[in-house]
């Protein structure tokens, strides 16, 4: 491609880009919300711990429900 023929095709897609419209952005209405509180790092991660799932049972009970199929599939 010569050098003048793909300057018009990179001012052709800057042209096109410049086009687009800009998206509006939407102004907060009011006043904002209070700042959250700072809570000591040890609090948080009580809070943290209380609502984990323990992965290893949801596999245990996975891995038994898929063998039960795979025996399924292979009794006669």
């Amino acid at each position: 491609m010569p050098m003048p023929f793909r300057s018009l095709v990179c001012a052709t897609g800057l042209a096109a880009a410049a086009c687009a419209p800009f998206p509006e952005v939407a102004a907060q209405s009011g006043a904002p919300g209070p700042y959250p509180a700072i809570l000591p790092i040890d609090q948080l991660l009580a809070q943290a711990d209380t609502g984990l799932i323990d992965p290893a049972q949801d596999l245990s009970a996975r891995a038994a429900s898929l063998k039960a199929r795979a025996a399924a599939l292979d009794a006669p």
